[in-house]
């Protein structure tokens, strides 16, 4: 049991580490990243900061506004109409 808490205690320790030396990153120049993306794409960086790298994708795949399911469900709308049920109704009742 106690090897089991010591693994964790490392890996949170790595985890610390690498936050830690993540903040103290300083990029040049040519390195100023104006979208956090840019910087993650970087394989360097994705294996500098592999947790943080994990984080990166899981929340930055996240969309940041609902306009593409919106226009999802507008097209829907424009898809099955009153008129359109009432065919299919009719192809189905023969």
């Amino acid at each position: 049991m106690s090897t089991l808490m010591d693994k964790q205690n490392q890996q949170n320790e790595g985890t610390y580490d690498e936050v830690d030396r993540y903040i103290a990153l300083k990029l040049g120049e040519d390195e100023q990243y104006s979208n956090p993306l840019d910087f993650w794409k970087k394989k360097d960086n994705q294996l500098a900061f592999p947790s943080l790298f994990q984080l990166a994708k899981r929340y930055f795949a996240i969309p940041c506004s609902s306009s593409a399911v919106e226009r999802q469900f507008s097209a829907a709308g424009k898809i099955i109409t009153q008129r359109r049920a009432n065919v299919f109704r009719s192809i189905y009742s023969k």
